[in-house]
């Protein structure tokens, strides 16, 4: 016979330990006992704890950089350049396919242009580009902010590098405000040469990758 001592004992540890879900809760339901809040985003991207941080991403493929640009000469042109320096890289040309690249990959830099393809009644080189950002906004159409935004919530600390061809003061302190908290986010002119973008690769993530 268990003593008052054992018999508290055991029925402390019954409370702690979590309990079996009710039968039918198991297949598609959500146990009230559960200790994680578990979802899968995409293809293989996990966030764990419910109101916590990033959580993992699991079973993705690795690239040092991920090029967005609805420019597909800049995209083929800077992968060249990218992999005579070492670097790995996946390019993108809209926003969609950088999103699907990275739900795929795991990056240690985003390099995006500010203006993924607007139509031809889009003149940026003409507009200021909070002007331009803003009126995008309200016609739905993906920018360069947008990749920011998709990077920021996947990849938190990545560094990213906003590349445009028209001034950026207007939007540059509200980018470093809104954007640069958790990683590292810069702006370079377009019109800056290859060698100089591959040099600040370097300059932000060190040497490429090791890859077997």
């Amino acid at each position: 016979m268990q003593s008052e001592k054992q018999q508290n004992g055991e029925k402390n540890r019954r409370e702690i330990l979590p309990q079996r879900a009710p039968e039918g809760m198991m297949n598609g339901g959500k146990s009230e006992t559960a200790d994680l809040a578990v979802s899968i985003v995409g293809n293989g991207l996990v966030a764990g704890n419910e109101g916590g941080a990033q959580g993992q991403r699991m079973d993705l493929k690795h690239a040092d950089v991920l090029v967005v640009d609805d420019d597909e000469d800049i995209v083929s042109g800077t992968r060249r350049e990218l992999s005579r320096s070492g670097y790995s890289m996946v390019g993108a040309t809209s926003y969609e396919e950088a999103e699907r690249a990275l739900q795929e990959y795991d990056f240690r830099m985003v390099i995006t242009d500010m203006n993924l393809g607007t139509g031809e009644h889009w003149e940026l080189d003409v507009m200021a580009l909070g002007k331009f950002l803003q009126a995008a906004k309200e016609f739905g159409i993906k920018t360069g902010e947008d990749v920011v935004i998709l990077v920021r919530g996947l990849l938190p600390c990545v560094p990213i590098l906003v590349r445009t061809g028209v001034n950026y003061d207007d939007v540059f302190l509200r980018f470093l405000r809104e954007y640069g908290k958790t990683g590292n986010l810069d702006f370079m002119r377009k019109s800056i040469l290859q060698e100089n973008l591959i040099r600040r690769v370097k300059d932000v993530i060190g040497e490429p990758s090791v890859r077997e």
